[in-house]
């Protein structure tokens, strides 16, 4: 049976997110606020305010103690989750909306995108910039994940349909751009041990790349009718799940040599 988690329109909520471990749920409203809900009891926490204008999306760090939020505001806010207090000032992007932010898997980094071709860093800890922008993309970055020591993170460019991966030590990008998508990356994930990154793309076909070359693992994988906009790797990493706008959902095994 489900539970209704209940607001007053116009407060339309969207992105929901649980938090680790799932004692909470946050929400991002078009009202301007984020909401923390009790999942269990399907009751409202906590109602955080700051944005001017719709929440975006949210996500929690992976210990759960910080939350991020985006606005159509053009900024990122930081937030303690068991307070509702603001971390340090509002992140202030340089264009346009957030496209895609993450936590790395430590909590030390939060990278964002937004309407510009840059990708930024900060320190969660204290709301501050950490280092200098990665830039270089063709076009926005539409996504962005880091693999699973935090030492790698993929980007996706709407304007030339590449994914660029950075070694965020040096900051610099590995190798070429990663090209074969022919229209824009919206899902990507790192397998278990970072050597591969899968890609699902507008185009319909996923994708596996050498993360070390950048180069292609195999032929594309071609099941799905437009648009792949999610896929996950299993945690031993022989088995790659995709969902795509034709309402399918494909499992696909991974070989031994694509698995890593």
């Amino acid at each position: 049976m489900s539970t209704r988690l209940a607001c007053r329109p116009p407060a339309r909520r969207r992105s929901p997110v649980f938090s680790p471990g799932g004692r909470l749920v946050a929400t991002a409203g078009n009202d301007s606020t984020v909401r923390l809900w009790n999942p269990v009891a399907g009751r409202l926490v906590r109602t955080i305010t700051g944005h001017v204008g719709a929440v975006q999306s949210v996500v929690f760090s992976p210990d759960g103690r910080r939350l991020a939020s985006a606005g159509a505001d053009k900024t990122v806010r930081l937030w303690q989750s068991g307070t509702g207090r603001a971390i340090g000032e509002a992140l202030k992007t340089s264009e346009g909306p957030v496209y895609a932010m993450n936590f790395s898997p430590d909590g030390k980094l939060l990278a964002t995108s937004d309407g510009g071709n840059v990708v930024r860093l900060w320190d969660p800890a204290t709301g501050g910039a950490a280092g200098g922008p990665l830039t270089g993309s063709a076009g926005p970055v539409l996504n962005l994940t880091f693999n699973r020591n935090g030492k790698l993170l993929a980007t996706s460019s709407g304007g030339d349909n590449t994914v660029r991966l950075w070694d965020l030590e040096t900051r610099r990008q590995i190798a070429v751009p990663l090209t074969g998508h022919t229209k824009p990356v919206r899902a990507m994930r790192f397998s278990p041990r970072g050597r591969v990154l899968a890609t699902g793309g507008d185009d319909g076909t996923v994708r596996l790349w050498d993360t070390t070359t950048g180069s292609p693992k195999g032929s594309p994988l071609l099941g799905h009718e437009g648009q792949v906009w999610a896929l996950r790797i299993s945690p031993d990493g022989k088995r790659l799940i995709t969902a795509g706008v034709d309402d399918k959902v494909r499992l696909w095994p991974l070989t031994t040599r694509n698995a890593a």
